[in-house]
């Protein structure tokens, strides 16, 4: 696969005859955004230089080999519109590598894998919350106390590596034996930090109100 690095006939953008400005565009800034929107979707510890600069080359050779035909066409041809240019550019630099990074973050998640594969949640902690939905939870203070709360699309979860907390849209009364009793009125949801809790458990939603023996 040859795809030249500079094109005839545009002389409104001419600077993109320059070589250099084609590589970083094709062999840098995909590959980036690929690995940026990974993170996104799967919390990871950071990486080395050495490591990062490896993912981000391979993205960008993936992203070159889907895209080699447009890309060369974009570079060497020149009858095409600027907007169209534009258009395409965005298309192989932008768009395309947000969605490789993407597809190959829920592919390391899906559950066929997982014999095969180290998981790709760097704790328990992210994987429980990264497919959660709705769940009520019941949060034990280390200081005997317990907090109970429906979580849903208004509460929030930390993701690895910062310090693990959550949000907690709605706020419950829990009785002697934890159950759920009403929710409390006014309560604008509550901030539970993990360093103040020994456990967090999870309640089914048709056994949040039966009692707890």
């Amino acid at each position: 696969m040859h795809i030249p690095l500079a094109y005839e006939g545009a002389d409104t953008m001419d600077f993109l005859n320059d070589g250099k400005i084609w590589l970083g565009i094709f062999f840098i800034i995909p590959g980036f955004v690929s690995q940026q929107v990974f993170d996104l979707v799967l919390a990871r510890d950071r990486r080395r230089w050495g490591d990062e600069i490896v993912a981000v080359f391979a993205y960008s050779v993936a992203n070159l080999v889907i895209w080699h035909s447009l890309i060369a066409k974009l570079v060497t041809t020149g009858d095409i519109s600027t907007t169209a240019r534009i258009l395409g550019l965005a298309l192989c630099v932008f768009v395309s590598p947000a969605v490789l990074g993407w597809v190959f973050a829920q592919i390391l998640k899906s559950t066929w894998l997982n014999e095969w594969i180290r998981s790709p949640y760097a704790t328990a902690w992210d994987f429980r919350f990264s497919t959660l939905e709705e769940a009520w939870v019941i949060c034990h203070l280390r200081d005997g106390r317990a907090i109970g709360g429906f979580m849903s699309s208004r509460s929030f979860t930390s993701s690895h590596p910062y310090a693990k907390d959550l949000y907690i849209e709605q706020v419950w009364k829990l009785d002697e034996r934890y159950s759920f009793v009403e929710a409390v009125k006014g309560s604008g949801g509550m901030l539970v930090s993990m360093s103040d809790c020994t456990l967090v458990e999870f309640i089914e939603n048709e056994n949040k109100g039966a009692s707890r023996q």
